[in-house]
């Protein structure tokens, strides 16, 4: 189910959900809810594994 955009509609406030937050702040928008925050660099990589039949979920710090 996707939801849609309605330019008829004005946007009063905009909330952003993140899985991973890595507390880089290299743009004007801030996180309002977060699974987790990790202080990583740039160089380093996340990976999130969702699975769907019911295995543990991961998330890997390369």
């Amino acid at each position: 189910m996707a939801l849609e955009f309605s330019p008829d509609v004005p946007l009063k406030k905009l909330r952003t959900v993140v899985l991973v937050d890595r507390n880089h702040k290299s743009f004007p928008v801030t996180t309002d809810y977060s699974g987790i925050a990790l202080s990583t660099i740039i160089k380093e990589h996340i990976d999130v594994v969702l699975s769907e039949n019911g295995e543990e979920d991961a998330v890997y710090l390369m």
